[in-house]
């Protein structure tokens, strides 16, 4: 069975036995040009092995494109998904095939999840296949393979290519194939008026006040969170209906969001 364990924290010469003590210290003085922070995942096989590829693809994607923490969990728990799939099935990484992800895929299809016990989505299907295809193209760039069937743009049982309409019937997809699955973009479903005024009825403060937020802005929960007064900065002018305000969207790209002035009083 794959194993997760989390990188901790140097320990203390003095926490630790006499002899320990000095190599300890010693630990604590040295410098690393790129250290994995305290609680990075390793993934270890049923042997105790380290995963290294697994283990090196996160460190470039967490500490060189310094990805968020929610990206680095997203993609440990990828990996260690598929790897406890061929470890299973006793299958090596590095031999893994079309053969092996489409039945990784199909399993996902026709058994409930074994974390919620509820049926995988489509969208979750979709998202694991497009971890793993971007793992092994990641292998085959950064030497860890010289190839691999699932990292061939040449061979990838691509679908032919179809004209679009101006109106995308389907989610945008750069890896449409074989492996992934047709997937309808859901419609958005708004609150209507009454399930929102239920909904802040029901939150105390200053939950209410970020539900509000939400409702008028669309934020994320992680914009949200991250969104501080300092953030929404002076008042808007008395005969200003709304307020721009600029924010951090997901992965750190910067953006906006328009709220009205009564919202921004409130806040301030």
């Amino acid at each position: 069975m794959v194993t997760i364990l989390r990188k901790a924290s140097l320990p203390n010469p003095a926490d630790v036995a006499t002899r320990l003590a000095p190599m300890a210290a010693k630990a604590l003085t040295l410098s690393l040009r790129e250290p994995r922070p305290a609680g990075f995942p390793l993934l270890f096989t049923k042997h105790w092995q380290l995963i290294e590829p697994a283990v090196a693809y996160l460190h470039e994607h967490s500490i060189q494109r310094a990805h968020t923490p929610d990206t680095l969990r997203t993609y440990a728990e990828i990996l260690y998904d598929w790897f406890e799939t061929l470890e299973q099935n006793d299958i090596a990484w590095n031999s893994a095939d079309a053969v092996d992800l489409v039945a990784y895929r199909n399993r996902m299809m026709t058994q409930p999840s074994s974390h919620t016990g509820r049926p995988y989505c489509t969208t979750t299907i979709n998202h694991r296949v497009r971890g793993v295809l971007r793992f092994y193209a990641w292998a085959v760039r950064t030497h860890w393979l010289s190839e691999s069937p699932l990292a061939d743009k040449a061979g990838d049982f691509g679908v032919a290519r179809r004209h679009r309409s101006t109106r995308m019937r389907y989610a945008p997809d750069g890896a449409r194939n074989l492996f992934v699955l047709r997937q309808h973009e859901p419609l958005p479903r708004p609150l209507v008026s009454e399930q929102a005024r239920e909904l802040l009825a029901t939150l105390s403060p200053p939950y209410d006040l970020m539900a509000r937020w939400q409702l008028c802005t669309g934020l994320r929960v992680s914009e949200l969170l991250r969104l501080s007064v300092t953030d929404i900065g002076e008042q808007p002018p008395p005969a200003a209906s709304h307020h721009t305000i600029e924010i951090l969207r997901k992965g750190r790209k910067p953006g906006y969001v328009v709220a009205p002035a009564s919202l921004v009083d409130e806040t301030n």
